[in-house]
């Protein structure tokens, strides 16, 4: 899947359609989505997360004029395929005691700098309205959204089931 370019309309169009047709949010009012709505395979996911990170390492430099000016798009496909990634990193990968953004340009085989940190808040901010997805309030606006999104990261399910047990237990 490494082979699909952002820089080919059509490449990020079937991309987007197939992770789109697993999105049950899909068709929910702006605000009311969330991309953990979208069901597809720890595998899927790692080829999402294997094509933006092939996609970002062909750039000279990764910043959102570079970003636009090479994969821009009428539909911005790209965007969308972008934000889902970094959600799906968020639910399977980010944990809170790690530095997020060190985290993705590790699993991306990017090397981490300050500025590819602000180019992905700007990015993934646009793709939050873009989306029409639910953002949190408070906490880190970004990383927050994105761990809101995710829904129970995977990390934290068995805490999670053991507190819907230990309730269900009460009542």
């Amino acid at each position: 899947m490494t082979t699909f370019n952002f820089s080919q309309p059509r490449h990020t169009k079937h991309i987007w359609q197939k992770i789109s047709s697993c999105w049950s949010h899909h068709n929910r009012p702006e605000g009311q989505r969330f991309l953990g709505s979208i069901q597809i395979s720890r595998k899927a996911t790692e080829q999402v997360l294997d094509v933006v990170g092939y996609n970002l390492r062909n750039l000279d430099t990764v910043t959102h004029n570079k970003l636009y000016e090479r994969f821009d798009e009428p539909e911005q496909n790209w965007l969308k395929i972008l934000t889902f990634a970094l959600s799906e990193y968020a639910y399977y990968y980010s944990s809170v005691t790690e530095r997020f953004w060190h985290g993705l340009c590790e699993k991306l085989k990017l090397p981490y700098s300050q500025g590819k940190e602000n180019t992905f808040r700007k990015i993934v901010g646009e793709g939050f309205d873009l989306l029409g997805i639910v953002q949190a309030k408070g906490g880190y606006r970004y990383v927050s959204t994105l761990w809101l999104q995710s829904g129970i990261p995977q990390q934290n399910l068995t805490h999670f089931s053991q507190l819907v047990q230990e309730f269900s237990n009460e009542l």
